[in-house]
């Protein structure tokens, strides 16, 4: 851990392995957690002035391996307990820190008796909130709720991101947020998806697709849509705007729900879910119709085949295929930019799909290393993986 105490009875006395401290900080998530707030005690003496806490560091408080993400500090007010009422106090030359660590919510109250220690696991944290301009945190447990002030107001952006840090450790179903801060989470979400994405995307688009999204999922391509259709049911429809290609399926209409097709006129009827995995896809490719729209080709593996239909303005100068589905457009020299040009992008994102499915054909766990470099190495010839992913997957292979 690169921590190591000593000392006898009557002191305290830690030494710190600088090197792990520095890998705390850069670890950390936010800026507040620094070499001093995670090393100053007063028994240390380490700078002039009050210091931190009396019996040793935050840094020492911290179970082994434990990350501060978040730290902050009040020299006065202390931590109140909500139950009672109760405060617990700084001594006059001491600090209370309160840490949003990977684990928990950590309270330290130094005085001149001793540390005093309050703690919170994610589990047991059913609420939070801020009052007095952003300067005081609310946290509730089903038994206590806690109240720390921090010497400085919050600034909004480092509040979302203590919001959005516990949504991801906590259990959200419970929490009762304004609305203002569940709309800056989902901008701030938006924002870095649409970065990481293959394909161009309008934020205000993207927001309205986060909620099915898993919380490592990241979506690529965002396709305009009309309408799906299934092949064998010509008198039913189900109208739709778009299909979202993430890194692991095809969301149609991007949400998950079963869509119920039901032909009157031929007495038949069919079911799909929307929700559909790339390794249970056979294919998917481009093709129009009439020259006037577009539609992708959805052939699952246990369920029907489905047209994505296109509208006109987005796939207006598509003709049959995947190559047609490029007609006048040879990249990005070709003058079409973004989804609102539409041809590019709907073709990226079926040749996305279709290595997608490539590759999810291949058992990761089964197949002999040499023989899946082979399948690799086919698929990397073919133009649907590219060079750089071929020599890095191939030498993780063989370095097995």
């Amino acid at each position: 851990m690169g921590l190591f105490g000593g000392g006898g009875d009557d002191e305290i006395r830690y030494e710190y392995d600088e090197e792990y401290v520095a890998q705390v900080v850069e670890s950390a998530e936010d800026d507040t957690v620094t070499a001093e707030v995670l090393t100053r005690t007063d028994s240390k003496r380490l700078f002039s002035g009050s210091g931190y806490l009396h019996d040793q560091s935050l840094l020492a408080h911290l179970d082994a391996a434990e990350q501060p993400h978040y730290v902050f500090h009040n020299e006065e007010s202390g931590v109140i307990t909500t139950s009672d009422g109760s405060r617990l106090e700084p001594g006059a030359n001491y600090r209370a820190v309160a840490a949003f660590t990977d684990s928990r919510l950590f309270v330290v109250v130094g005085q001149d008796s001793g540390d005093e220690t309050l703690s919170a696991s994610y589990d047991e944290i059913t609420g939070f909130d801020v009052k007095s301009g952003n300067s005081r945190f609310v946290v509730e447990t089903d038994d206590e709720g806690y109240i720390f002030d921090v010497a400085d107001p919050v600034e909004e952006r480092r509040l979302l991101d203590i919001i959005e840090f516990l949504i991801f450790h906590t259990d959200i179903e419970t929490w009762d947020f304004p609305e203002n801060w569940h709309s800056g989470i989902q901008r701030r979400r938006a924002q870095r998806l649409s970065s990481r994405a293959e394909g161009a995307f309008d934020i205000d688009k993207l927001e309205g697709i986060l909620e099915p999204l898993g919380d490592d999922e990241q979506p690529h391509y965002l396709i305009p849509a009309s309408s799906v259709t299934v092949d064998h049911l010509e008198n039913a429809f189900k109208p739709i705007d778009r299909v979202v290609v993430t890194d692991r399926r095809l969301l149609i209409n991007g949400e998950e729900t079963t869509y119920r097709f039901e032909d009157f006129e031929a007495d038949d009827e069919a079911e799909f879910e929307t929700a559909i995995p790339y390794g249970a896809l056979d294919w998917i490719e481009g093709r129009s119709k009439d020259g006037e729209s577009g539609a992708l080709v959805v052939r699952q593996t246990w369920g029907p085949v489905c047209r994505v239909h296109v509208p006109a303005s987005a796939a207006e100068e598509s003709d049959s295929g995947v190559e047609e589905f490029e007609s006048g457009v040879e990249g990005p020299e070709s003058g079409v930019e973004g989804p609102s040009s539409g041809v590019a992008d709907i073709v990226n994102a079926i040749r996305y799909v279709q290595r997608q499915i490539l590759t999810s054909r291949i058992d990761y766990d089964d197949t002999d290393p040499l023989e899946r470099i082979e399948q690799l190495g086919k698929l990397n010839r073919a133009g649907y993986i590219d060079d750089d992913a071929f020599e890095a997957e191939k030498r993780s292979l063989l370095d097995k």
